[in-house]
């Protein structure tokens, strides 16, 4: 988790934990591997230091690259996944007790998660949340 202080209300936790998820996502293991730093501390033997020593390093930056888009891709398969169980199975999220507004950008949470990804063009939150969800009902729909 984030070591700043949960905010009060849920639209602010929402930012929250979306921001969050983009500060998960950075793959330290992928870092260890572009600067060269050893992946296993305990065993300088272990396979996978001697796979990486094998490496070139810009063959090290590749390998690194494609471990930060696996896991930059799995967050964001979980987000989608929720965001169709909001949208279509009737989940809700609440924040002592209140509901919380999600899917900001209007491209899920997800598409939140991959605005606020982009280290090139950062897209900022807007000043106003999207309104909460009304209560689902499955006969509704």
């Amino acid at each position: 988790m984030a070591d700043r202080e949960v905010p009060e209300g849920p639209a602010e936790v929402y930012k929250w934990i979306i921001d969050d998820c983009v500060n998960f996502a950075k793959d330290v293991n992928a870092e260890r591997i572009r600067s060269g730093t050893p992946y296993s501390s305990n065993d300088p033997g272990a396979p996978e230091d001697l796979m990486l020593k094998s490496l070139s390093q810009a063959q090290r930056k590749t390998l690194a690259q494609m471990l930060d888009d696996a896991r930059s891709g799995g967050v964001h398969d979980l987000l989608a996944r929720l965001t169709w169980w909001i949208d279509c199975q009737g989940l809700r999220l609440t924040y002592r007790g209140q509901p919380v507004p999600v899917d900001f950008s209007g491209m899920g949470l997800h598409g939140d998660y991959i605005g606020r990804s982009d280290q090139q063009e950062q897209w900022q939150w807007p000043d106003e949340p999207p309104a909460p969800l009304p209560p689902w009902n499955s006969n509704s729909g």
